[in-house]
C-alpha cells in the first residue's frame, strides 16, 4: 500500500528528536529472565522468586513458563547486579536492561525500542507522512492464564502479518506498540482489522484486547502527547491463545502434582490437553472413553472444539466426542481418575519434549528473522503478481510477461494442452491461451508455476527429495483446481496456485534444517502419524505456519496466504475457510493416490485429514462421508495418471 505524501504547505512540527531521552522521561532498570539453561534448578529459582523478590504465584508461574519476561524492576545498575549474580548461579540466563519511564501517561519501555520509535518518527517528519502508533494490551479472560510473553517469539510471529515498513515492538512482557505509515484514520481502521487477525490466529486462550491508535503529528506533535491519546480504552472480545509448562526431570511431576491440591492436578491435565502433538496426542487417543472425558471437561469449550478438529477425521470416537461437548453435561469429581491420568501424562515424557520444542522453535523463529534465510520469490513471478494485483491489465501485456521467460511460456502451454483442460485443438501461443481460458485463469497458471520454481532451487539429501516435493506440489494444485470447480464458493479462488505453494513452508525447513527435518519425516513413518503432527511435536510450529510468513513476505493476496496456513485447520480462517478445506483435501487424496501406487515396502507418512477439515468438507460436498471419500481418491487417481506427463513441467 503506498500513501501520498502530504503537501509542503503543511505547519512545521512543534517536535525536536535527538538522542537524549527527554526531560520529563525517567532512566531506570528491568531484570530480563532470557531463559534457563539446562542445568537450571528450577526449585531454588522459585524459591528466590517467592521468598526473595516477592513475586506474586501468577507471576511465578508465568515466569517458570514462558521466556523471557521481566523479573522486577530495580532503581539502579549494582542492585541488579546483585540479584543477577544470585540467579546466574542458579542457572537463570538474566539481562539488566534500561528503561524509559513517563510516570503521567503510565509508559516504560526498554530504551533501544524507545530509540526505534523516535527513529521512526524522524522518518515521518523527513518525508512529511503521517504515523500511525498503536498500542496494545491482550489480557486473559481468565486471570489464572497466562498469554505468551510480547517480548519472545510471538513478537516476531505476530510481526509477519504486517507491512516491512511496519514496525512493531514490545513496551513490556504484555503490551505492544504497532508504528506504521498512514494516512487518516480510515488508513488506521485497515491496520487494526489486520491486528485483530493476528492476533485471533495466534492467542489459543479466550482473551480481550484493549486498542488505542494516535496519528503523528495530526494528534499528537510530542510522545506524551501521542501516548494519552493511544492510551488502550477499546476492548475487543476475540477467540483464543497458548498455554505453556516448564519443563521438570523424566518421571517426575511438574511442581503443583505431587503432593499437591486437586486443583493442581486439573491445572496440569489442562495444560497436557492442550499441548499434546504427535505421538503424545496419539497416546492420548489411547484413553478410553471416560478418561479421554473427564480430561477434557477440564478445557474451556473453545479448547474441546480445538482438541476435537485436531483428531483424525476417521477417530472412532471423535462423534461421540463432538456430542458430549454439545450437550456439556457435568462431570462428577473424581480424584482417583484425575490421578491415574496425570501419571499416565507423566510417563509419556512431555515435559522433557516441550522444553525441546521450544528450543527448536527459538532455532526456527530465528532463521525466520534473517531475510536472506526465506525462499526468494522469483523474479518473473514478482512482475506476474504486479500484473494480477491491477484489474485493468490488458491481455497483450500479461502474454508479455509471461513470453520474457521461456522456461515459464513452455510449462504453461504444456499445461493448457494437456488432458487436464482437454481442448480440441492445440494452443500455440500464450496469447491465444489467455483468450480462451480468459486472463484469471491464465494470470494464476503462470504465477503459480513461476513462484513454484523455488523447488528447483533447494539442495536437500534426506528421507524425501525436492523432487517428491515438487510432484506432491503439481498433484495437490490438478486436484485443488479440478474439485475447486465444482463448488460454487471456491470458483475464481485460485486453487490451482493455492495448491502449488501450500507446502512452501517445507522448503524453508529443508533448506535451513535439513537434520530436523529429517527427524521430524522419521518421526512420522515411524509413529505412524501425519508430518504436520510430528512438526509441532519437534518445535511447536509446523510447515503451514511457516508457509504463511513466507506468503505475507512476498505480498501475496491475503485469501492465498490463509489457505497456506489453514490448509489443514480450515476452520481457523474466518475468510478463507472453503479454500482451505480444499487444498487440505487435494493434499490428502494426492497422498491417498500415492499411497495406493506405492510398493508395500515402501515406507511414507500417513495422510492427513482432521475432524474439522471434514467438518468442513460436509459443508462443502452434500454426500461427503468415508466411503464417497474413497470414491472420489479413484476418480483422482485417474486423473492424476492422465495428466501423468505435467509432473515433468519443472
Amino acid at each position: 500500500m503506498v500513501f501520498p505524501c502530504l503537501p509542503d504547505s503543511r505547519p512545521n512540527r512543534e517536535i525536536v528528536l535527538s538522542n537524549t531521552i527527554p526531560e520529563r522521561w525517567n532512566m531506570s532498570y528491568q531484570l530480563i529472565l532470557r531463559r534457563f539453561s539446562k542445568k537450571a534448578n528450577l526449585s531454588k529459582i522459585r524459591a528466590i522468586f517467592s521468598r526473595g523478590i516477592y513475586l506474586p504465584e501468577q507471576k511465578i508461574k508465568q515466569l517458570m513458563l514462558d521466556q523471557p519476561r521481566i523479573i522486577c524492576n530495580i532503581t539502579n545498575e549494582k542492585e541488579g547486579e546483585i540479584l543477577q549474580s544470585s540467579l546466574d548461579e542458579l542457572g537463570c540466563i538474566t539481562e539488566i536492561e534500561p528503561i524509559v519511564v513517563d510516570e503521567e501517561c503510565h509508559v516504560s519501555m526498554p530504551q533501544k525500542n524507545f530509540a526505534i520509535l523516535r527513529k521512526e518518527m524522524s522518518k515521518a517528519l523527513r518525508s512529511r507522512t503521517c504515523l500511525g502508533l498503536f498500542w496494545m494490551h491482550p489480557i486473559p479472560e481468565n486471570p489464572e492464564e497466562s498469554l505468551p510473553s510480547m517480548l519472545g517469539d510471538f513478537l516476531y510471529l505476530f510481526s509477519a502479518y504486517f507491512r516491512e515498513s511496519d514496525t512493531v515492538i514490545g513496551m513490556d512482557e504484555n503490551q505492544l506498540l504497532l508504528i506504521g505509515f498512514t494516512t487518516d484514520r480510515k488508513g488506521a481502521a485497515f491496520v487494526q482489522n489486520k491486528i485483530h487477525q493476528a492476533f485471533r490466529e495466534l492467542l489459543t486462550v479466550p482473551y480481550t484486547v484493549k486498542i488505542g491508535c494516535a496519528i503523528f503529528p495530526d494528534e499528537g506533535r510530542t510522545l506524551p502527547q501521542l501516548f494519552l491519546q493511544a492510551q488502550p480504552k477499546r476492548c475487543v472480545s476475540d477467540a483464543v491463545g497458548r498455554i505453556d509448562i516448564r519443563s521438570a526431570p523424566k518421571g517426575q511431576l511438574p511442581v503443583g502434582v505431587i503432593g499437591a491440591s486437586d486443583q493442581g492436578r486439573i491445572d496440569t491435565i489442562q495444560m497436557y490437553f492442550t499441548r499434546a502433538r504427535g505421538r503424545f496426542i496419539k497416546r492420548l487417543l489411547g484413553l478410553d472413553a471416560k478418561a479421554l472425558w473427564h480430561g477434557l471437561s477440564k478445557l474451556t469449550r473453545k479448547q474441546q472444539v480445538d482438541f476435537l478438529y485436531r483428531l483424525p477425521f476417521d477417530y472412532k470416537l471423535a462423534p461421540a466426542i463432538e456430542k458430549i461437548i454439545n450437550s456439556n453435561p457435568k462431570v462428577a469429581p473424581d480424584t482417583r481418575l484425575e490421578k491415574h491420568l496425570a501419571e499416565v501424562i507423566v510417563s509419556m515424557g512431555l515435559e522433557e519434549n516441550l522444553a525441546d520444542r521450544k528450543r527448536n522453535a527459538n532455532s526456527i523463529v530465528l532463521k525466520l528473522k534473517a531475510v536472506e534465510s526465506l525462499p526468494v520469490l522469483p523474479g518473473i513471478a514478482v512482475k506476474l503478481f504486479n500484473i494480477l494485483s491491477d484489474p485493468e491489465a490488458m491481455v497483450g501485456a500479461l502474454a508479455k510477461v509471461i513470453e520474457t521467460d521461456t522456461a515459464l511460456t513452455l510449462r504453461l502451454l504444456k499445461i493448457v494442452n494437456s488432458a487436464f483442460y482437454g481442448f480440441a485443438r492445440k494452443i500455440d501461443t500464450v496469447k491465444e491461451a489467455v483468450i480462451i481460458l480468459g486472463t484469471d485463469e491464465i494470470k494464476n497458471l503462470a504465477f503459480g508455476i513461476s513462484a513454484a520454481k523455488t523447488f528447483q532451487n533447494i539442495h536437500f539429501k534426506g528421507m524425501t527429495t525436492p523432487h517428491a516435493l515438487w510432484r506432491h506440489a503439481i498433484g495437490t494444485a490438478i486436484i485443488a483446481e479440478t474439485l475447486g470447480r465444482r463448488i460454487p464458493e471456491c470458483k475464481n479462488m485460485g486453487a490451482f496456485t493455492a495448491g502449488l505453494l501450500h507446502d512452501t513452508g517445507k522448503i524453508f525447513l529443508m533448506e535451513q534444517f535439513p537434520k530436523l527435518y529429517n527427524d521430524v519425516y522419521a518421526t512420522a513413518i515411524k509413529h505412524k502419524i501425519p508430518v504436520v503432527e510430528a512438526e509441532e511435536e519437534k518445535y511447536e510450529l509446523n510447515h503451514a505456519m511457516i508457509g504463511k510468513i513466507i506468503a505475507t513476505r512476498w505480498n501475496l493476496p491475503e485469501s492465498l496466504s490463509q489457505a497456506i496456513l489453514c490448509h489443514h485447520q480450515p476452520m481457523a480462517s474466518s475468510e478463507a475457510m472453503f479454500p482451505a478445506a480444499v487444498v487440505g483435501l487435494s493434499d490428502y487424496l494426492y497422498h491417498q493416490v500415492t499411497a495406493l501406487s506405492a510398493p508395500a515396502e515402501e515406507m511414507v507418512p500417513p495422510p492427513c485429514l482432521t475432524f474439522g477439515q471434514f467438518t468442513v468438507l460436509k459443508r462443502l460436498f452434500r454426500d461427503m462421508s468415508i466411503a464417497s471419500l474413497d470414491a472420489i481418491t479413484r476418480e483422482m487417481k485417474t486423473l492424476l495418471e492422465d495428466n501423468n506427463d505435467l509432473f515433468t513441467i519443472s
